[in-house]
């Protein structure tokens, strides 16, 4: 289950990776100039985390 505690602790890394729960819905992290990113498939969202 993808929570708000476990997004805030996905951290960036060299590769776009991707996160998911059991329900299809997942996230996908990346690394753009130096911020944490997180794009939400369900709504097309992005989520900044400084």
């Amino acid at each position: 289950m993808l929570t708000d505690t476990g997004l805030q602790k996905l951290k960036p890394g060299e590769k776009l990776y991707k996160r998911g729960d059991r329900d299809g819905m997942y996230v996908a992290v990346l690394l753009i100039n130096r911020r944490k990113q997180i794009w939400e498939s369900g709504d097309h969202t992005i989520k900044v985390v400084h």
